[in-house]
């Protein structure tokens, strides 16, 4: 798996003034297109090798000059390896400096520019995106149950030769300053380049602004934030709080479960599964809970095993999103320590029953 910086906006005061600063930035960037968003504010989509805009911001002293960058499209024509060596970040950083300086004719420190915002972004290979989905779909509940975001949006696509939809992720603001985008990035590259990733690359992007950026690392200013850091207070301080929740709707669904099958008859469990599909995260849980609250013999509780896994094997064979009910006590523990960067073990069996644990570094 891979951690590390994607995309990033920067701000830095210059001397300047807008009029020149316009037909500079035109002369630099010849097929650039320029938007007035307002009297005092303008844009220009550059997309030129890594740099994707430019914005001038006219304050009554100064100029604000604005960059939106990739760092890793500094070094490839993709983003699909993000930046996580702190040597070439800066090489990146000091670049983005020297585009400004060529613009203004203006001497600048790197020490001055400020994050105005950053993608800070965490990666896992997968056999599958659409193995994900129980997971993806338990996850998504869990941020709308505890946070409220008008905008949330998931994502879906069709297959025509399954004739069935499948995931691709969503977005999610759990509050102002913080933007969750969890996706395929193997769907989102395959569309727009040549050269084809085969396999699931699950990606999760944490959108960080100003505010929030400040908040967790007491400054706002480039030179004075490190990739480790950075790391280190999103693990610790906003995925420890998605991760609680992530197992706190894990849980609520189990109750759920067990509350529905409690003295079920044979003949009724195939129509409670069925009912309860979108509660099930897992074989293993069906097959635990069932175990638990058994009052027949030893046999009759092998044939309900049996029968479980035949109905859950029918369900995600027709199911549509497309989804697995089978292996995802393992992608869960993969998710968690490799996306939400949680040191956790995760067991799922007739005598721990499901439990989720985090270790001690």
């Amino acid at each position: 798996f891979m951690y590390g910086l994607d995309r990033a906006s920067i701000s830095i005061a210059v001397a300047m003034h807008m009029f020149d600063l316009t037909g500079n930035i035109l002369k630099h960037y010849p097929k650039a297109t320029s938007n007035t968003i307002s009297s005092k504010t303008m844009s220009f989509d550059i997309n030129y090798k890594n740099i994707n805009k430019i914005k001038i911001v006219e304050k009554r002293e100064y100029r604000i000059f604005q960059i939106d960058f990739s760092y890793p499209r500094k070094y490839s024509d993709n983003n699909i390896i993000v930046e996580n060596d702190e040597e070439s970040r800066r090489k990146t950083e000091k670049e983005i400096l020297e585009v400004i300086q060529k613009i203004t004719g203006e001497k600048l420190k790197l020490e001055r520019m400020v994050y105005d915002y950053f993608e800070f972004t965490t990666q896992q290979e997968v056999g599958s995106f659409f193995h994900y989905y129980n997971i993806i779909n338990f996850f998504y509940r869990a941020l709308v149950r505890n946070f409220k975001d008008l905008d949330k949006t998931q994502y879906y696509n069709y297959t025509e030769k399954e004739d069935r939809f499948y995931t691709t992720g969503f977005i999610f603001k759990p509050f102002k300053g913080w933007k969750i985008r969890l996706y395929g990035k193997n769907f989102e590259h395959n569309k727009y380049h040549e050269d084809k990733i085969f396999g699931g690359l699950v990606r999760m992007e944490h959108v960080l602004t100003r505010r929030l950026i400040k908040k967790l690392f007491n400054s706002c200013y480039v030179t004075d934030i490190q990739i480790e850091e950075m790391k280190k207070q999103i693990s610790s301080i906003l995925c420890k709080q998605i991760f609680k929740i992530l197992v706190e709707e894990i849980y609520r669904s189990n109750e759920k479960l067990e509350k529905a099958l409690q003295n079920f008859k044979s003949n009724d469990l195939e129509s409670i599964i069925r009912d309860y599909a979108e509660w099930i995260l897992d074989n293993s849980i069906v097959d635990d809970i069932v175990t638990k609250i058994n009052t027949k013999s030893y046999r009759q509780l092998q044939r309900y095993r049996k029968k479980i896994r035949i109905i859950l094997k029918l369900a995600q064979s027709r199911a549509s999103p497309k989804r697995e009910y089978f292996g995802n006590i393992e992608r869960l523990e993969k998710f968690i320590n490799e996306i939400l960067l949680q040191s956790c073990k995760v067991e799922c069996n007739n005598i721990k029953h499901f439990t989720c644990k985090i270790l001690s570094k």
